[in-house]
């Protein structure tokens, strides 16, 4: 089952650090992380980034693309180690890293995407083996080619 597949590539996620982040500006709440320079994570749906129990900043904060605390918040992510990412029955993320900051990812896109910008919650890829994993709007998983 792809499940499977899917949390197996998110493990490969573990211990390795965030090599690049886009995020704010014309690119709104969407944030994608380049990890190791091999893996990419995009985010489209809804998110929380904390720091012991205190929230930093979520995905409905200012981002705009020089000062809005969305976007400065998740930048400094760049060199940050993931310690852990763990996927619920919900198909939201728990990203842990070793700075004792946590990713909470909302799977909560959930409408027809003809109704909807987006038609995905989030996505995993492995560059290096040409793979995708997709969270699509009727929260299925979807197996893709990257590029």
């Amino acid at each position: 089952m792809e499940i499977f597949n899917m949390i197996e590539l998110l493990k490969e996620l573990h211990g390795r650090k965030i090599s690049n982040v886009i995020a704010g500006g014309s690119n709104g709440s969407i944030i994608i992380f380049d990890v190791d320079d091999n893996y990419v994570l995009f985010i489209y749906c809804s998110w929380r980034l904390c720091l012991v129990g205190d929230v930093l900043v979520t995905s409905n904060d200012n981002n705009d693309a020089n000062t809005g605390l969305l976007t400065t918040e998740i930048k400094k992510l760049i060199d940050s180690q993931i310690e852990t990412i763990n996927i619920n029955e919900f198909n939201d993320l728990i990203i842990k890293f070793y700075s004792n900051k946590i990713l909470y990812v909302f799977s909560n896109i959930n409408v027809d995407a003809s109704e909807s910008q987006y038609d995905e919650n989030w996505s995993v890829a492995d560059k290096s083996k040409n793979l995708v994993f997709t969270i699509n709007e009727k929260n299925k998983i979807l197996k893709s080619n990257y590029y």
